[in-house]
């Protein structure tokens, strides 16, 4: 019974993580990412990460199993800034080249559009919201889902709805938090602990996050961040709701312009709070963005 718990506590994390299994955290928000573009502005980037999970833990106590999920991962992006009315918006796509552990494999594409009700430059004020579609066009045999799901793809459409608030403050400061939604459809292709073809359920999940920035100059910028989310119980044949999620994490950031058309951009993230599920000991993302 305790190895089955351990499994469990496992499935868990490797299903809500980031809304779906190694996605390429199109909601996860980087400082200063609320600021709304202006108008004309397009772009391309191609972002570089490793995530490292090798520390189960079950309703917060930590578990002498070892275990050890090595992600890498390559996302390309195009996005461009866009008007809906007399409102200033951004839309973007984002397709995920995934290998997670020895599994290779294209990720699921996401997509977001995101508004600003109001935008005040002057004084450096942003009110955002922002909705994101994720689809299951990546990678996906249900034989690699015992006991959890090594895929690429999570083989589900996942949305979310995010608003966020950014703040100038003193100038070079920058003050930036965001609340979200994801909502999960069925995965009828699952295999889980029970060794057969079954139904993979999940509820919602709900993710709090806030940053705070420094510009040295307009092209160089640190930041702190802070990401909490709550909720996602899951359950799969048709079996109790279990492992609501309640964790922790730190990050760190910068970003400098490496020419007047291309900036680069660095984040480290570590997990410092887990009740259910593998710890993230390392994320790692390496971002080069070329703007037209």
């Amino acid at each position: 019974m305790k190895q089955l718990k351990v499994i469990q506590a496992i499935v868990i994390t490797c299903l809500v993580g980031a809304w779906v299994p190694w996605s390429a955290q199109a909601i996860d928000l980087a400082p200063l990412d609320g600021v709304a573009p202006p108008p004309g502005a397009r772009g391309a980037s191609i972002a570089l990460g490793y995530r490292e999970f090798n520390e189960v833990y079950l309703a917060g106590v930590r578990q002498p199993q070892d275990f050890s999920i090595r992600v890498r991962s390559a996302a390309l992006r195009y996005g461009q800034s866009v008007s809906f009315g007399q409102l200033p918006g951004y839309i973007y796509a984002d397709l995920p080249l995934l290998e997670v552990n020895d599994e290779q494999g294209v990720g699921d594409i996401a997509l977001a559009a995101a508004i600003w009700p109001y935008a005040n430059r002057t004084t450096g004020t942003y009110v955002g919201i922002a909705g994101y579609l994720v689809l299951p066009t990546g990678s996906y045999d249900v034989q690699k889902t015992q006991p959890v799901n090594l895929n690429p793809g999570g083989n589900r459409t996942v949305g979310a709805l995010q608003t966020g608030v950014n703040q100038r403050l003193f100038e070079r400061f920058n003050l930036q938090t965001a609340i979200d939604v994801a909502v999960f459809e069925d995965n009828d292709q699952y295999l889980g602990m029970a060794g057969r073809v079954g139904t993979l359920e999940q509820r919602a999940l709900v993710s709090w996050q806030g940053s705070l920035s420094y510009r040295f100059s307009p092209a160089t910028a640190i930041g702190l961040s802070y990401f909490n989310n709550a909720g996602g119980e899951v359950r799969s044949h048709g079996g109790a709701w279990s492992g609501e999620v309640q964790n922790e994490r730190i990050g760190l950031w910068a970003r400098t312009a490496i020419s007047p058309r291309m900036t680069a951009a660095i984040n480290y993230k570590r997990a410092i709070n887990i009740e259910n599920g593998i710890k993230e000991s390392d994320n790692i993302q390496l971002r080069v963005s070329r703007f037209f």
